[in-house]
């Protein structure tokens, strides 16, 4: 039976949305597949589950399927109805918007209307990662394009295990105590049993698989069909940072209740969760002077978070794995490559790099001092 609370607004399926897979979805403007993706997600209620460790490392040691999480790799936006997270399996989703400053970049980092955003934890706490909270952010912006684009955001690999100085709350049940960012850093006291298997089973996969592209939101504009959809040349910053809206940490929360945090009613449509900075260039020069972090965007609900099974199980947030963000990148602007990867394939720059190294330069600022002289968009 169908759930009474599913209105498909598409014109694309008659059947239950649990049930039915959408004809002709890749033909559908941004704010139809969202609406498409939002029956589904809110289809079932029920949630889904973590993984057992043993089985993630399992999956885990599989390269092919390691794989399948890169853009293109995979169909659409969402997997088969078998498919199980290794990772992040219990959260919660909602629909957003962002709200973009003037930036300098391309594609949907200048208009990204129509998203579904993820919550979860990595893992159950005391299992692959610590007994803290590991906080993950997911993020789908749909588009006319027959490919929509994804972000994901982290603080640690090992979730609060790690916090900053004068956070003496490594058990905290809070998505919020800390920015989240689309590198995590590889530091030596991560715990070596999660360094000799998860995150050496990724580094087969990508030698840069602590850090995630951003090139999804740069090559394609939300609006365009048959080629105009793409963005000829197209620009992106190094990395972002997600920092907290305040009052957010300040939302209770049960530890043992893991969406418990992000169902509260605080959370409800118009709420502001992060503001977006973008880290320009990576701070090869570092301790001296400053990263080039500026804020350009702001994060915002268009609904409650909801519990999915659906979302826990099938929904994809494809990634960008780094070596191929660098690969498009030379194609682009072959000395601004050479830097990153300088940057990147540095063991003591890879200890650090993430929301902890940018955390004290994440300020308003004038966005003017960003966009002044700046080529146009293509």
């Amino acid at each position: 039976m169908c759930h009474k609370r599913i209105i498909l607004t598409v014109a694309i399926a008659t059947m239950c949305a649990a049930q039915a897979q959408p004809v002709g979805y890749d033909g559908l403007p941004a704010d139809k597949k969202a609406d498409y993706l939002w029956s589904q997600i809110t289809a079932d209620e029920a949630g889904g589950a973590f993984m057992a460790p043993l089985k993630t490392l399992l999956y885990a040691g599989n390269p092919a399927y390691l794989r399948k999480m890169a853009a293109g790799a995979a169909s659409r936006d969402w997997r088969e109805p078998t498919h199980k997270k290794i990772t992040h399996g219990k959260g919660a989703q909602a629909r957003a918007h962002i709200t973009w400053s003037a930036n300098p970049y391309s594609g949907m980092f200048q208009q990204a209307d129509h998203c579904i955003v993820r919550m979860a934890n990595a893992a159950m706490p005391g299992a692959l990662t610590s007994p803290a909270y590991g906080p993950n952010l997911a993020i789908k912006c749909l588009n006319d394009a027959s490919v929509a684009v994804n972000l994901q955001a982290l603080w640690q690999l090992d979730g609060y295990a790690e916090l900053p100085a004068g956070v003496a709350k490594a058990k905290s049940c809070s998505y919020f105590e800390a920015p989240l960012s689309s590198h995590t850093p590889l530091r030596d006291s991560i715990s070596a049993a999660l360094k000799d298997t998860f995150v050496k089973d990724f580094q087969v996969v990508d030698p840069h698989s602590m850090l995630v592209g951003t090139s999804q939101f740069a090559n394609l504009k939300q609006h365009g069909r048959g080629g105009k959809e793409r963005v000829a040349k197209p620009h992106f910053p190094f990395g972002l940072v997600f920092a907290p809206k305040a009052g957010l940490n300040d939302v209770p929360c049960v530890f043992k209740e893991f969406i418990s945090q992000l169902t509260h009613p605080s959370f409800d449509n118009g709420t502001a969760l992060f503001d977006i900075y973008a880290v320009a260039e990576p701070w090869l020069e570092q301790p001296k002077g400053a990263p080039n972090v500026t804020k350009i965007g702001e994060l915002t609900l268009d609904s409650p978070f909801v519990s999915s099974t659906y979302g826990d199980t099938r929904l994809f947030f494809a990634h960008t794995f780094f070596a191929a963000e660098l690969k498009e990148l030379g194609k682009l602007d072959e000395a601004r490559m050479e830097r990153w990867a300088r940057y990147t394939n540095s063991t003591d720059f890879m200890k650090t790099e993430g929301a902890m190294l940018y955390q004290p330069f994440l300020k308003t600022e004038d966005v003017a001092a960003l966009t002044a002289g700046r080529r146009p968009l293509p």
